[in-house]
């Protein structure tokens, strides 16, 4: 079942991560994904140059050295690498900030295998190794 307050809880980890992450892209950004146009825009940040990306943040990782790619949300509905909008992906596990290409990784987990978590939410699991073998470090 979905759970709005843990959703808000992690909300702001993940948003943590993407001011990281906008500081370790280095360039200037032109458009962010807030609450009240979460809706319409499909991806975190772009930058000046047009390039769309997307952070996420997985906090599990180091444990399961897995990487959670979402594709279905806790109430059903696609989301994540589903929906995105974005030309790349940012990946935080363990501090460590994975920049890959989102047609490089659709590609990769079409192999990878299905989880779901407690709140129902689907999600690929992408072996740490993998992901490093196909992303650089930012």
């Amino acid at each position: 079942m979905f759970n709005y307050n843990k959703f808000r809880e992690l909300l702001k980890i993940g948003q943590q991560a993407e001011h990281e992450a906008i500081k370790r892209i280095n360039k200037k950004v032109v458009m962010t994904q807030d609450d009240t146009n979460y809706k319409y825009i499909l991806y975190d940040f772009m930058t000046e140059d047009n390039i769309k990306y997307e952070v996420k943040l997985d906090l599990q990782s180091t444990r399961t050295k897995n990487i959670f790619i979402e594709f279905i949300d806790g109430r059903g509905l696609k989301s994540g690498i589903s929906t995105t909008e974005a030309d790349n992906y940012i990946i935080v596990s363990s501090d460590i900030y994975y920049l890959i290409n989102v047609n490089t990784l659709k590609e990769i987990i079409k192999n990878c295998k299905i989880a779901r978590v407690k709140d129902g939410t689907k999600g690929y699991l992408l072996l740490v190794d993998v992901l490093i073998k196909h992303s650089i470090i930012i």
